[in-house]
């Protein structure tokens, strides 16, 4: 997928707590093999706190999920139903990742 996409950083959500400790260890694992193929394939890494995130899409960094997810849902994806809360995730980790860029050119 890098080689074909070739993309100039990758972006990552900071996870700092998970009530499941399984989760959390199983989350850092996949974090860990994330953060390594990108470094390998020399590729920027870029990380935002869920605050940060929550900040750029709803304008309230303590904003709820549904908040999130209905700002994703209807700006950016026009009401697409069937997207998965990983997918509106990633979706909004990349919605933060460019209006960051944006403000630093």
């Amino acid at each position: 997928m890098l080689e074909e996409n070739r993309p100039d950083i990758g972006v990552l959500e900071k996870v700092f707590y998970h009530k499941n400790i399984q989760s959390l260890i199983r989350s850092s694992e996949l974090r860990g093999a994330i953060i390594l193929t990108l470094l390998e394939n020399k590729i920027k890494i870029v990380e935002y706190t869920p605050s940060q995130i929550k900040l750029t899409t709803t304008g309230n960094g303590r904003a709820s999920k549904r908040q999130v997810r209905y700002f994703i849902n209807r700006i950016i994806l026009e009401k697409s139903k069937r997207i998965s809360n990983h997918a509106i995730d990633a979706v909004a980790i990349a919605y933060t990742a460019i209006s960051k860029m944006r403000i630093k050119q």
